[in-house]
């Protein structure tokens, strides 16, 4: 399995660096590439976090491999709920006050294709929205 890198703005608004728009207090996935660039930047809390092995077993019965899928669906769902808790919430007037480039990034964030929307009212308008849920 392969290692997860984490980055978090934690000064300033937003931070724009190789392609990675980044908003004070949302923690994104970024590649290793980006992890290594900013892991010793003041502005951000970065992490890796290292996957564990799998263990190999030769005998594996077919309720094994079910026990495995089921806790790795279980390990699944606790990362995208962890995800979803560790963005930060955003009023109405934070969000007018951000560029466009800042909310496309929290749209990316939250799940959606910032290229669908048409200006800054119907990027809150989803953000809020998303947020609410």
């Amino acid at each position: 399995m392969a290692d997860t890198y984490t980055a978090q703005l934690i000064k300033g608004k937003t931070y724009d660096v190789m392609d990675h728009v980044f908003v004070l207090g949302a923690e994104r996935n970024v590649k290793k590439s980006v992890y290594l660039y900013l892991k010793d930047n003041d502005q951000f809390d970065c992490k890796l976090i290292k996957e564990k092995e799998e263990t190999e077993t030769g005998g594996e019965s077919k309720d094994d491999g079910a026990k495995n899928d089921q806790s790795k669906n279980e390990g699944e769902t606790v990362k995208a709920s962890t995800a979803s808790a560790t963005l930060k919430t955003y009023t109405e007037s934070e969000l007018r006050s951000m560029t466009k480039a800042g909310q496309e990034a929290i749209i990316s964030d939250l799940g959606g294709d910032p290229a669908t929307f048409k200006n800054a009212d119907e990027r809150i308008d989803f953000i809020l929205q998303k947020q609410g849920e």
